[in-house]
């Protein structure tokens, strides 16, 4: 990897609890990886880079192209326009180093700052996927159709986001990304929103992301998801407890 996407994977502290101390700089420090991509395939996992300690960015996204497993890049843009997730700029040096890496882009931003997002700078970056909430679908579909072989387009569902299905059957998109926590943030996953995914799964494909673990992940594909983000299990932190209906499922 280039010495200016070091720079830019590297230059953005994650957010508090969530990078700092998560250090993968061990012996065998993609054994975790490997178990994820041996149960699931790799085309069924994302790494979080912006979930790993900064000075790590660059061996998780070696570690996770090398393998065949898709690097998810979050694109946080806070209320006053400033980015505080990946960089933007990133993600083309990523794309021109990497040509054939599977990228999906996950764009976080406050409703304050939606005009500030640089749409056509991210499309043009040829990430296979881009998910973004339903605030940004109609920009980043006339981003899409600027350029040859566009992105899949996906709808972000946070937590509290409950649409009907004809409302999102009319936008035309890809997919859904049903979050488990707030987008942007740390917290353990909230296990009652798989729900959400045996509800979506026989109509569109489904991801799911935030506060993934081995777990909450089985539980997921097994309610029908095509596609799971992680990045502080992949980085060996277990950060989530387990519901009582998941040990069970884990041990049966």
């Amino acid at each position: 990897m280039s010495g200016k996407v070091a720079h830019h994977l590297q230059n953005v502290d994650p957010a508090p609890n969530r990078g700092a101390g998560l250090r993968v700089l061990r012996e065998d420090p993609w054994t975790e990886l490997e178990a994820w991509i041996d149960v699931f395939g790799a085309g069924g996992i994302g790494g979080s880079l912006y979930s790993a300690a900064h000075d790590d960015r660059m061996a998780f996204a070696e570690a996770l192209i090398s393998r065949g497993a898709w690097v998810h890049v979050d694109i946080i843009i806070d209320a006053d326009g400033s980015s505080v997730g990946v960089p933007v700029e990133a993600l083309g040096e990523l794309r021109s180093t990497y040509p054939d890496a599977l990228i999906d882009v996950h764009a976080i931003v406050h409703a304050d700052a939606l005009g500030t997002l640089d749409i056509p700078l991210i499309v043009r970056a040829r990430p296979q996927r881009i998910c973004v909430s339903n605030d940004l679908v109609a920009a980043t579909r006339q981003a899409i159709h600027q350029v040859d072989s566009p992105p899949n387009l996906w709808l972000a569902l946070a937590p509290h986001d409950s649409p009907d299905l004809d409302d999102v059957q009319r936008l035309d998109i890809a997919g859904v990304l049903v979050m488990l926590i707030e987008p942007g943030t740390a917290q353990s996953a909230d296990d009652a929103l798989i729900e959400k995914v045996r509800s979506w799964a026989p109509h569109v494909r489904v991801g799911v992301d935030g506060g993934v673990t081995r777990p909450i992940a089985d539980a997921c594909f097994l309610a029908g998801a095509d596609f799971a983000v992680s990045g502080r299990a992949l980085l060996g932190q277990n950060i989530t407890p387990l519901s009582p209906s998941l040990k069970e499922e884990d041990s049966a």
